[in-house]
């Protein structure tokens, strides 16, 4: 025995003495390249405040502002980009010797794992500065180009769009690899892991993950652009569109009322063929008439199914194909797509424009007047169209024709300021869906979707929420509704819901005085089903709502519903639907008790409100409890922590998602 523990202390001797060679060997090897990192450090943490400085800077043009000021700042952006860039990759060489002793560091206490996943950080860091640099060459032709002035022999101006789009197409499609890269590495990482003095590294990857993703999506957005033009301005032969008019003042699920539709052709982006008239004009009394979609005919009266009241689905494409199939099957026309706007879309870009002109009309229009103008010049007014023409549909049609015309116009002629203040009203009302494009053709429903102006109303990962409404109270009331929604989740340990509740208030603000204004077109009337006749209801919002949530959810309980929901599968959702009257001054709520089922998100909890075209912003307050054990990190915008729960006040403007990532304590 004695024999034995004399050779297991020679053993343990002999290695002391070996790991104190290796040490002292690998001590200055080890010196030297903490030196080195630090020096690193220090210029990635440059470089990544220039990729922020330079973010800022070009953040205008990423949302639409095409202005010389804007132009200075892309350009400026871009030489500090390929500055960063350039250091960054000095750096990667610098430090390529010691990359495989950086490696091997991974196991040193606190310092270990930055250490290892320096050249992964540099590496990061030079993708996001190329795809920036990559990005702003990009833009520049297409913000030279609205800023160039057109000589008497120019091109037209689309032909010169797609030109400079063209130009920049390589650039820009360079730059979304780049980013997507740079997406890919940051997967890898793990900043929460890092001490000390490599905090700031963990910050920077906190605003990487607030600032890249997004950019990354706008960079795959612009790479489609070229192709997606082309195909939409007719560069591959003419395209013929159906242009439907929403009437957000009467809500329905993608936007408002068709009460307004037409046809326009476009060859090499020049507008060849326009005609715009009433949605009733488009009716085809001789054929087979369509019956109209259970709830219509219970809440509206309406039988039959027809082109103004086609947009049920609140998914747009599929809402779209449905339009095409009436115009097919009604005008013997099949049109290439379908592009939708709302209320919201006009006033946007009146105010982009400045007050327009229009034949027939006493006054300018404006962003704040327009509709008002249009129904007492159409309708309600002394010399109203309706008053000369005798016939509601056709004074529609000509007065509508005319403000189309007079926009259409206005739109092509539009340069510098103008124009830029017209692109970026443009993009504002697609974003929050009140411009909608259907284009089947695949360059340019590539570009809709990933821009989300196609209107798609799909579910996405993790938990889902829409509120769709339908006003069937042949009024204009959508000006006078107020809603407030919250929504609670409690989590399980894997990200899953165990139960949710949510309420949904709405309040009818109509006055007796608006009521009586006929200008307003607040006289009303319902259905009733078990008379077989309509009654008069002044101020009536009849409210058709439909509660969109992920497929396979289980509505516990309702409480406040006047009747017995209607719940089933619509559009890949599961759909809560009941009939919502609610007369002036009058106020609902309605409470919900969930279970909703979803596939939990990796190792968190993600959430997608959907916001409906054509209704106003509205109070959202979202509160997620964690389960018990976990916290909360990498909370998206606007989120705070509260104890035990992460807690969202905002405004739904547009469609949001909400996320965190879960984590034991």
């Amino acid at each position: 025995m004695a024999c034995r523990s004399g050779t297991r202390r020679g053993w343990n001797a002999s290695a002391r003495r070996w790991l104190a060679v290796a040490a002292l060997w690998l001590l200055p090897a080890l010196v030297a390249i903490t030196v080195l990192f630090v020096v690193v450090v220090r210029d990635a943490l440059a470089a990544g405040h220039e990729v922020q400085v330079a973010e800022q800077q070009a953040a205008d043009v990423l949302h639409g502002d095409l202005s010389p000021a804007a132009h200075l700042q892309v350009r400026t952006a871009g030489r500090r980009l390929n500055d960063a860039a350039g250091r960054l990759r000095r750096d990667r060489l610098l430090l390529l010797p010691a990359t495989p002793v950086l490696r091997l560091a991974g196991w040193i206490p606190i310092v270990g794992r930055p250490l290892a996943e320096a050249p992964d950080l540099l590496a990061l860091g030079a993708d996001v500065a190329s795809g920036g640099t990559r990005l702003a060459r990009g833009l520049d032709p297409l913000i030279a180009e609205t800023q160039a002035g057109a000589g008497p022999n120019a091109p037209p101006p689309a032909v010169r769009l797609v030109s400079a789009l063209d130009a920049g197409e390589p650039a820009l499609r360079a730059a979304a690899r780049d980013l997507h890269r740079a997406q890919a590495r940051r997967a890898k990482l793990h900043p929460d892991t890092y001490r000390g003095p490599f905090r700031g590294f963990a910050a920077r990857l906190a605003e990487f993950d607030a600032v890249v993703p997004p950019v990354a999506r706008q960079a795959d957005a612009l790479a489609l652009l070229p192709a997606a033009m082309r195909a939409l301005l007719g560069f591959n032969g003419p395209r013929t569109y159906l242009l439907i008019g929403q009437d957000s003042a009467e809500i329905r699920p993608t936007g408002g009322f068709i009460g307004s539709a037409g046809l326009i052709t476009l060859d090499r982006g020049d507008l060849v063929y326009q005609e715009y008239r009433s949605s009733y004009d488009f009716d085809a009394p001789d054929l087979q008439p369509l019956p109209a979609p259970a709830p219509l005919q219970q809440y509206l009266g309406a039988p039959i199914w027809s082109l103004r009241d086609a947009n049920w689905s609140p998914d747009f494409p599929t809402t779209a194909r449905q339009l095409i199939t009436f115009v097919q099957r009604d005008l013997g026309v099949t049109p290439d797509g379908v592009i939708a706007f709302d209320n919201d879309a006009v006033s946007q870009i009146l105010a982009a424009l400045g007050p327009l002109s229009v034949p027939g009309f006493a006054q300018p229009l404006t962003a704040q007047s327009w509709f008002d103008q249009t129904t007492q010049a159409l309708i309600t007014g002394p010399g109203s169209l309706l008053s000369q023409l005798q016939n509601a549909n056709a004074a529609k049609g000509l007065g509508l024709s005319a403000v189309l015309k007079a926009v259409l116009v206005a739109v092509e002629r539009s340069s510098g300021d103008q124009q830029s203040r017209a692109l970026q009203a443009l993009r504002t009302a697609a974003r929050g869906g009140d411009v909608q494009i259907y284009a089947p053709e695949p360059a340019a429903a590539a570009w809709a979707r990933s821009t989300e102006v196609d209107g798609g109303r799909t579910p996405p990962g993790g938990d889902a929420l829409a509120v769709v409404d339908a006003n069937l109270s042949y009024t204009k009331i959508g000006p006078y509704i107020d809603r407030a929604l919250a929504y609670e989740v409690w989590l399980a340990a894997d990200g899953s819901a165990q139960r949710a509740e949510l309420r949904l208030t709405y309040h009818n603000g109509a006055t007796n005085a608006l009521i009586a204004d006929p200008a307003k077109r607040l006289l009303g009337a319902q259905w009733l089903p078990s008379q077989g006749r309509f009654e008069a209801a002044p101020g009536l919002f009849g409210d058709y709502l439909r509660l969109l949530v992920p497929p396979g959810s289980i509505l516990r309980s309702i409480d406040g519903s006047p009747a017995a929901p209607d719940v089933g599968d619509a559009d890949g959702f599961r759909s809560i639907g009941l009939f919502l009257p609610l007369g002036a001054q009058q106020t609902q709520t309605l409470s919900f008790a969930l279970a909703p089922a979803f596939r939990p998100a990796a190792g968190g909890y993600q959430l997608t409100v959907f916001r409906q075209p054509g209704v106003p912003a509205f109070p959202l307050h979202i509160v997620v409890h964690l389960p018990n054990g976990n916290a909360a990190v990498a909370v998206s915008s606007g989120g705070a922590v509260q104890g035990e729960s992460v807690v969202w006040d905002t405004t739904l403007a547009a469609t949001r998602t909400f996320s965190l990532r879960l984590v034991r304590r």
